[in-house]
């Protein structure tokens, strides 16, 4: 049986890296007593892919991972089961049953994902209050494009963001969007957020921002495209099994 996972990451845990993160699933569903899949060869290790690695520092409302267990049956204390061996700050908020297929790999169907940037004081006063950041934004989504300078295997090149962010808005001292998140074409929230600044005449980057904690950045929710070419939440690409 092949399925979705999705989970929160919060607090300290923003500083789990992408590796470490993989490591401490796989350890945490095997103490539950999961019985996953494992990979046949020299070093087998258990089936487990993420549908995107997050950001050094981002934390999560609405990841995924995908993997496969040895059973068929369907059990539906597996959440249960699952948070009793997270740590503070990771928790399982769904298990979602999927089909076979390429197609329903997150990885590979991903599409979009939201985020949510927060101010805090100091910043959200230089860019003017709650005001002056909602009408700088609308300001900055206003332009033809948005220009920035991506770094690729082959070198620099310059990508237009704006046909890339699907929606976007202010809400009191954060900002909220919603990007590609797919292969071809994804958008780092803090790549976007830096180009706002440049924007409004700030120096500081947002890695800066977010390594001294001025500003937090969450991913809330990923998608996928539907039938109808819809965007819907990964968890909903399956048949729902159980969620908190």
């Amino acid at each position: 049986m092949k399925i979705r996972v999705k989970y929160e990451k919060t607090g300290i845990n923003k500083y789990i890296g992408h590796l470490d993160l993989l490591r401490y699933f796989q350890k945490a569903m095997r103490r539950a007593g999961i019985d996953m899949k494992y990979t046949e060869g020299f070093s087998p290790h258990p089936v487990l892919s993420f549908a995107a690695p997050l950001g050094l520092g981002l934390t999560t409302r609405g990841d995924y991972f995908d993997t496969e267990l040895e059973t068929d049956k369907t059990v539906t204390t597996d959440v249960a089961r699952m948070n009793a061996t997270m740590a503070e700050g990771i928790k399982v908020l769904s298990v979602t049953e999927m089909e076979g297929g390429k197609k329903q790999n997150a990885m590979a169907s991903l599409a979009a994902a939201d985020y949510e940037v927060t101010l805090t004081a100091p910043v959200l006063e230089q860019l003017g209050g709650e005001e002056g950041l909602a009408e700088k934004w609308q300001a900055f989504m206003a332009q033809d494009t948005i220009p920035v300078e991506k770094e690729t295997k082959s070198g620099s090149m310059e990508v237009d963001l704006k046909p890339l962010v699907y929606e976007s808005g202010t809400c009191g001292n954060k900002l909220v969007f919603r990007v590609s998140a797919s292969s071809a074409s994804n958008v780092r929230p803090d790549t976007l957020f830096t180009a706002f600044l440049r924007s409004t005449g700030q120096i500081k980057a947002s890695d800066e921002m977010l390594k001294d904690g001025e500003i937090e950045i969450e991913r809330a929710e990923m998608y996928t495209w539907d039938e109808n070419g819809g965007l819907i939440p990964l968890a909903r690409a399956g048949r729902l099994i159980e969620q908190v």
